[in-house]
């Protein structure tokens, strides 16, 4: 069975110090994302409904806040993209 993936994309133009988000049931924390680059954690499957809720530190100290996408419990295979651009925008899908 497969397990529900968070994804994030930094194309910021800087690198990111930590990202960390919040589900109804899970804290999850990426540290350093460098600048082009990605990195995945899994999740547990049993999530009550709710959102992604997300911090997102830069290098620079600068922070983004806010929230997107919906979980469900039991997503067997979902992967979730959380996408920083150049503009420091966030792009959620999944």
């Amino acid at each position: 069975m497969a397990m529900p993936e968070i994804v994030v994309t930094n194309s910021s133009g800087i690198d990111i110090k930590v990202v960390t988000i919040v589900l109804p049931k899970n804290r999850i924390v990426f540290d350093s994302i460098l600048n082009k680059e990605s990195s995945t954690i899994y999740y547990n499957l049993s999530q009550p409904d709710g959102s992604y809720k997300y911090t997102i530190t830069f290098e620079s100290e600068k922070i983004i806040r806010g929230e997107c996408g919906y979980i469900t419990n039991s997503e067997v295979g979902k992967v979730f993209h959380l996408t920083i651009n150049n503009m420091k925008e966030v792009t959620c899908s999944g």
